[in-house]
């Protein structure tokens, strides 16, 4: 159907990783100066998200490992689109999109609405693909969340005393 379809390719990193791309390199045309912090944002955020998530969360997985729902119940779930074996907890695609998300609401507030339906609609097709369950997808807003929020604080900050000398 079109909308297994959607779900599968809004679930691709590859597409995910071009969409945030060109985000980024259009706040920085629009505004260099906060494009630029706004793209370094992105990065830390990106970063934290890949170190905490990625191989803290997921790098013990006798204590916190899920069996994601496809190999769970493959009577019931089938997957649809990439085949992962790490745990299903948390969902990192999930986490990755909410840290640049929050950051970019962090620097451009209007944005909210489009940060917010994104979210959702990636954390839909990751439980629609049968990739996650509902806990692993709202645990990865709460990591994301946090890792944009602290990336936009240390940028900002950072961006304050160092970059423009306030």
């Amino acid at each position: 159907s079109a909308v297994s379809s959607l779900s599968v390719l809004a679930s691709n990193i590859y597409f995910l990783s071009i969409l945030v791309v060109l985000g980024a390199a259009f706040a920085f045309l629009k505004d260099k100066k906060r494009g630029k912090l706004f793209v370094i944002a992105i990065i830390l955020a990106l970063a934290l998200n890949f170190v905490f998530t990625e191989a803290v969360v997921k790098g013990f997985p006798d204590e916190i490992f899920r069996e994601r729902p496809y190999a769970a119940h493959p009577d019931l779930i089938s997957l649809k689109g990439e085949y992962f074996s790490d745990s299903s907890f948390p969902s990192s695609h999930v986490a990755a999109l909410a840290a640049v998300f929050t950051a970019a609401i962090c620097f451009y507030r209007k944005f909210w609405p489009v940060a917010l339906a994104g979210t959702a609609f990636i954390g839909l097709s990751r439980m629609i693909n049968g990739a996650h369950y509902f806990s692993d997808v709202l645990a990865g807003v709460s990591f994301g969340i946090l890792y944009g929020l602290v990336a936009f604080f240390v940028v900002d900050y950072a961006g304050r005393r160092l970059l423009m000398g306030k």
